[in-house]
């Protein structure tokens, strides 16, 4: 299997209840499409962290086109779209190359993004979707899966529920989100070969 073609990172997931997603690596025609999808999702979920419900130094950051473009055109990450019934659900960001210490070290799959529009949570798709990317991550040799998850919130206990263990703490990395808010914790699967 060659990781950094594109082909590679296509799938279609179906969930119990018959919600049919296509995963779709972004390409420079849609780097549009994913910046707005991100942004989007990243609104209706994560607002709080940020004074005054402005997260736009993390936009400003991880949403402006050419900066996207740039990470189309490095190996180490892979950028998705989740699509449902033809429409943008969600966005998802792999990298390949990001490491944890004391977590199969050089031999874990990274998941740095994984946002979903509020309308397309409660469905299901968050399971298919950590299903897929175990299966991405078996394919190309990783022992593992790990991501970084706010410590408040539904998400962690997703996660756990899920099969991940706890890793480790660790924080936003941005001086402007509220202190109150910055914890984080790894978690990460074991993948069975």
């Amino acid at each position: 299997m060659h990781p950094d073609h594109p082909a590679v990172w296509q799938a279609q997931v179906s969930t119990r209840n018959g919600v049919l997603a296509h995963l779709v690596p972004v390409t420079p025609e849609t780097i549009g499409d994913y910046c707005q999808t991100g942004i989007t999702a990243y609104l209706e979920h994560y607002t709080q962290l940020w004074p005054e419900g402005d997260p736009s130094p993390y936009f400003n950051h991880y949403y402006r086109e050419e900066q996207v473009a740039r990470e189309l055109e490095n190996p180490a990450f892979v950028l998705g779209l989740v699509q449902v019934e033809g429409r943008h659900a969600g966005i998802f960001k792999l990298d390949l190359k990001r490491s944890s210490a004391d977590f199969h070290p050089g031999n874990a799959l990274f998941l740095e993004k994984i946002y979903l529009k509020k309308a397309y949570t409660g469905l299901g798709l968050g399971s298919v979707l950590m299903q897929q990317f175990c299966s991405w991550a078996r394919a190309i040799g990783m022992k593992g899966l790990w991501l970084e998850t706010m410590y408040k919130g539904p998400a962690r206990s997703f996660y756990l529920k899920h099969g991940f263990r706890f890793l480790g703490t660790t924080e936003v990395p941005y001086p402007e989100v509220l202190e109150a808010e910055k914890a984080m914790w790894a978690v990460g699967i074991d993948l069975e070969p």
